[in-house]
């Protein structure tokens, strides 16, 4: 019988807006069924299909805030949701704190 793969994914809880976060990707299959693409919904408008069966996908958040992160996969023509690891969300981004002065900081 063709059983279908099992998938997951996750990554840090937290990410520095402006910078790239990584996910990971986790697919198991104890048959043969091949993923061709894992499309990724950010939690921020952004959606992007990763091609093929890669480990990892990242993305850069524009703001901070609180995003929740969801993936699947495309196996052999069925489009399978992945189970969200513990680590995956929901993410909060925050924006990188505001380098201070020589003089605020008492450099100067």
């Amino acid at each position: 019988a063709d059983v279908p793969p099992v998938l997951s994914y996750g990554g840090a809880r937290d990410a520095a807006a402006g910078e790239t976060y990584v996910l990971r990707l986790y697919s198991n299959d104890p048959g043969d069924d091949l993923i061709t693409a894992w499309p990724i919904d950010w939690g921020d408008g952004s959606v992007t299909t990763v091609e093929g069966d890669p480990d990892e996908a990242s993305h850069v958040y524009g703001s901070s805030g609180r995003f929740e992160v969801t993936a699947s996969a495309l196996s052999e023509g069925t489009w399978l949701a992945a189970k969200r690891g513990k680590t995956a969300a929901p993410l909060t981004a925050a924006m990188p704190a505001k380098p201070r002065s020589p003089a605020e900081s008492g450099f100067a």
